[in-house]
């Protein structure tokens, strides 16, 4: 496994102290000493400890998170015909020669790498400052938190992934098993909440916001606890898991729903509760769990860029208008549903410009807007990771699995969504199946564009994804082996240990 391990040598950066602290300032000279040795400091260890966050920038600031998760899937079509990759993940043509297989393999990666060492490392730091800092315990919590949540991230999209918990060496390393993976996974994710390693999000100061708490340590729990339960390494309490520890999110970690909208002056509507976890001026509100700072002078977001028409938000760039909803998507929205006015098509005005745009009958999404200003390459809005009512939808889910059909805290659970977007409460979804299609439903229509929604067509199985996805796009045509990516050829041909996923060439040989 040398490229992965090669990628893991270049590690050591170092980032600002605490306050603003995912803005990058790279030394010129900086060692494993300047880190780990004796005389290392607290802030020291916390700049190391920011650089696994900014391991997991690129991802998103490369587009290739939405490539992976999204264009797949159901929610969006990947329309720029220059970038003929791009369209080939939109028919679910995958090949382990694919640029961006390559890339995401590596950006998972990048942060195991540096949690790693950093694990490697703590038993020293404890012994000698764990009773002179105060934030050792919460650096553990951080850096298990991203080793697990990258490992999940590689199992959902490659599946049996070589599992490394050692510091980097230059080793190859074969494939593990799902098992095996599930185990070290949620094995990092307890021990944060069994030793209390990462705070409470209401006790998070505010130049602390973005890092890493409990509540994010246990919307994770719950999701990869949902995700086993579907799995060839499903076990009995699986469900129990996931209800217990998305209960605890849901009613102890202070996060919440934003119900209210933004009014004007006269009682109108600036914006609807549902666009203000997306806005740069509400970022890490109560709703959101985990999100990634984007700050000014500190790299800026380009996610609505994406999703959004070019000339809407902002020109010049490659990227504009690369994903245009899909009919599926558009028509799904029922009669009063205010998530579909982030939706435009047909003659719209933009909001940087001022001028009538003519769309046509192409659909594009503009949740993403960053209402702090509209200057093209100064968005500021935070890409979320995890929100609450993703966590909402997972207890129902969850629930409903668990007893062969929905609770009446299920049905309270998926109503806190619904209700939100000014819909009634669900009604006539009494048996198992019909609530499942029915939190189906609402994680499309609530969660478009976050980068859920390729990871659950492939949980709720082959069968689901292939007619979804066959059904948004005509030229998609989804094989069995397509529920995991390739590994990438350039990892099979340094590795002579690992083998590639059934389905696909197996390049290990020259």
């Amino acid at each position: 496994m040398k490229k992965i391990t090669m990628a893991w040598l270049a590690i050591i950066v170092a980032f600002t102290s605490c306050e603003d602290f995912l803005d990058e300032e790279v030394k010129s000279q900086v060692t494993q000493e300047t880190y780990f040795g004796p005389n290392t400091t607290e802030l020291a260890v916390e700049q190391f400890i920011n650089g696994i966050y900014q391991a997991n920038i690129w991802a998103i600031w490369d587009r290739r998170w939405t490539w992976f998760a999204e264009v797949p899937a159901d929610c969006f079509n990947h329309t720029i015909a220059f970038d003929v990759e791009g369209q080939e993940y939109d028919w679910h043509d995958f090949n382990s020669e694919q640029y961006n297989i390559f890339r995401q393999w590596n950006y998972i990666w990048w942060p195991i790498g540096r949690a790693n060492l950093f694990l490697s490392e703590y038993d020293f730091l404890e012994e000698n400052f764990g009773d002179k800092w105060t934030r050792l315990k919460w650096f553990k919590g951080q850096a298990l938190f991203y080793r697990a949540y990258n490992y999940f991230i590689g199992t959902i999209a490659f599946g049996p992934i070589p599992l490394v918990l050692d510091r980097p060496d230059g080793s190859n390393y074969p494939n593990s098993s799902i098992p095996e993976l599930y185990n070290q996974i949620i094995s990092d994710l307890e021990e944060i909440v069994d030793d209390d390693l990462c705070p409470e999000y209401p006790q998070v100061s505010q130049e602390d916001l973005g890092r890493i708490t409990m509540a994010a340590a246990k919307s994770l729990l719950a999701k990869v606890y949902l995700t086993k339960s579907y799995s060839e390494a499903s076990a009995d309490d699986d469900l129990d898991n996931a209800i217990l520890y998305a209960k605890d999110v849901i009613d102890e970690s202070g996060h919440d729903l934003i119900t209210e909208p933004d009014l004007d002056e006269n009682g109108d509507t600036i914006w609807h509760a549902y666009q203000k976890p997306f806005l740069a001026s509400y970022k890490n509100s109560v709703e959101g769990i985990w999100e990634y700072q984007f700050l000014l002078g500190g790299g800026r977001s380009s996610i609505q860029e994406e999703f959004a028409p070019d000339g809407f938000y902002s020109t010049g760039y490659y990227g504009p208008g690369r994903y245009e909803a899909t009919t599926l998507l558009y028509n799904s929205f029922e009669r009063g549903d205010l998530r579909k006015e982030v939706y435009i098509t047909g003659d719209v005005v933009s909001p940087m410009s001022g001028e009538i745009m003519h769309l046509g009958n192409k659909i594009y999404m503009v949740k993403f807007h960053d209402n702090y200003g509209n200057t093209a390459g100064s968005q500021i809005n935070n890409w979320v990771f995890l929100r609450f009512s993703d966590i909402l939808l997972i207890y129902a889910e969850a629930v409903n699995k668990k007893n062969n059909g929905p609770t009446q805290d299920a049905f309270d659970a998926i109503n806190r969504v619904r209700n939100r977007a000014g819909l009634p409460n669900l009604t006539g979804a009494d048996d198992y199946n019909s609530f499942l299609k029915a939190v189906q439903d609402e994680r499309f229509k609530e969660l478009a564009g976050e980068c859920h929604r390729l990871w659950d067509l492939r949980r709720w199985g082959y069968k689901t994804l292939k007619e979804r996805v066959e059904l948004s796009n005509p030229k998609a045509s989804v094989e069995p082996h397509e529920v995991l990516y390739p590994i990438p050829s350039y990892e099979l041909q340094q590795n002579p240990e690992i083998k590639q996923n059934k389905g696909y060439i197996n390049e290990n040989k020259d």
